[in-house]
């Protein structure tokens, strides 16, 4: 029985507790922590809690300009079938520009804080946050099977406490599942904001784990997420600010500001360098 914590590292201990028989302990013996009780009078006792890890994390403004000359704005030939101005529809490229940098950054961000040398400041994706279960040299490489999957991706975050609820994946692993006999089914997830239908799908091999494919990812890549503890964090939303007019050119900026949050990296998994797969 603990009775006391001399310092971090050292505790007294009373031998012989509970009826049991008193014995030697050398030097380096293993000690096995089987649980703590009290008498319900203590007070004053030293409280025990798991705290998430905490990742220093930065904003980044994603940013595009948008400039039409007036002659090409006047030119009713110029986007012939998207049925609008050049002006608008290099706005509507813009966004998907924003968007799509937007995404790329928070899988694959390296982190950059602002500094006078360098005043772009940068978030870290997830590939820099996830640091416990990251793997990029995994074993069977070239002939990867479900098993493996899991041992890589989902074992880790289960023994950390985690608990896998998506998985995002590079889109070639809608090919490998085919090839490992598991049929991806589609779910109605509905769509995002600009009308594009959202790709979700499960996949009965380990239950509870919805599947999205992501071409933002490199091939051969899968990012296990416990998804209540993993979010987007817009601090400015997406939004268009016109310029107006400069001479005879329509400007305009379209941009997002935001950054990517994960609690408790140890309960998220990211998997790299797949290069092939194999049936189990």
């Amino acid at each position: 029985m603990i009775t006391a914590k001399t310092s971090s590292t050292v505790v007294a201990i009373k031998r012989g507790y509970a009826n049991t028989t008193p014995a030697a302990h050398t030097s380096g013996k293993v000690a096995y922590l089987m649980g703590q009780h009290a008498t319900g009078a203590d007070v004053d006792t030293v409280g025990a809690a798991k705290l998430p890890n905490v990742s220093t994390q930065y904003v980044e403004t994603i940013q595009q300009v948008v400039q039409v000359g007036g002659k090409h704005e006047a030119s009713t030939n110029y986007v012939s079938g998207f049925g609008a101005s050049p002006f608008r529809h290099d706005i509507a490229q813009a966004v998907h520009s924003v968007v799509t940098d937007f995404e790329y950054r928070m899988c694959y961000g390296r982190g950059q804080e602002a500094t006078a040398i360098e005043p772009r400041q940068q978030q870290k994706g997830l590939k820099s946050i996830l640091t416990t279960n990251n793997v990029t040299n995994p074993a069977n490489a070239s002939v990867y099977k479900p098993s493996d999957l899991i041992r890589d991706a989902f074992q880790p975050i289960h023994s950390n406490g985690g608990t896998p609820t998506l998985l995002l994946c590079s889109d070639d692993f809608m090919t490998y599942f085919a090839v490992w006999g598991m049929n991806p089914m589609r779910l109605e997830a509905g769509a995002n904001a600009f009308g594009t239908p959202i790709k979700l799908f499960y996949i009965p091999f380990h239950g509870g784990i919805n599947v999205v494919p992501s071409p933002q990812l490199r091939p051969g890549t899968v990012v296990a997420l416990q998804e209540n503890e993993c979010r987007v964090r817009i601090m400015r939303p997406l939004q268009e600010l016109p310029r107006g007019r400069r001479g005879d050119a329509y400007e305009a900026d379209v941009l997002i500001e935001g950054a990517i949050e994960v609690r408790n990296e140890q309960h998220h998994s990211w998997v790299s360098g797949i290069t092939g797969v194999a049936p189990e």
